[in-house]
């Protein structure tokens, strides 16, 4: 069964972050490339800070990148995808192909406010990824514990190097490391 989407349902999705947090996409000839773009690059693109991406259904959507009018433009990355509602349900899971193993955590501090890590949902409201340190610490019980990842493995988490950090200014995005994160353009 091909897997539908509904047309009208294609909501942009933008996600920024510095350049030193940017993932690498794997590729099937074993290379890698990174995900997402500059912001000088779609600036470029733009002419400006202002201009559009098509969705899979070939609808425009408008893309402001005023939010970001202040980034440095050599060291931020945008991502620009789309959410949409599958018209269809999502086939069953084949069992035969195994789900990502995560191999651990990663958890990545900024200070309330940077727009590195915040994105602009659909309705145009500017959210945070994270949550603030003091949230984490009540999770865990303090600046060590563990955390479970979505295949509900527990890994262990320090927040040690932020232990004199403003808990209420400083927050903390987790990423779970997977073997794909490993590569590179070696592997």
């Amino acid at each position: 069964m091909a897997v539908e989407f509904i047309p009208e349902s294609a909501r942009i999705d933008i996600r920024v972050y510095p350049v030193e947090e940017s993932r690498l996409i794997p590729l099937p000839n074993g290379r890698t490339r990174q995900r997402g773009t500059l912001l000088r690059d779609l600036i470029e693109r733009f002419g400006g800070l202002e201009g559009s991406a098509t969705d899979p259904f070939g609808h425009p959507h408008p893309v402001s990148l005023a939010p970001w009018a202040d980034a440095d433009p050599d060291g931020t990355i945008v991502e620009i995808a789309f959410k949409m509602v599958r018209r269809n349900p999502p086939p069953p899971r084949d069992p035969s192909k195994r789900p990502a193993i995560f191999t651990g955590v990663r958890p990545v501090a900024f200070q309330e406010g940077d727009p590195h890590y915040s994105y602009v949902d659909p309705d145009g409201k500017r959210r945070t990824y994270g949550v603030p340190l003091r949230m984490i610490r009540a999770q865990i019980g303090g600046d060590e514990g563990t955390v479970t990842d979505p295949n509900g493995a527990n890994h262990h988490l320090s927040l040690a190097p932020w232990a004199n950090a403003d808990p209420d200014r400083t927050y903390i995005s987790l990423a779970f490391e997977s073997e794909l994160d490993q590569r590179t353009d070696q592997d």
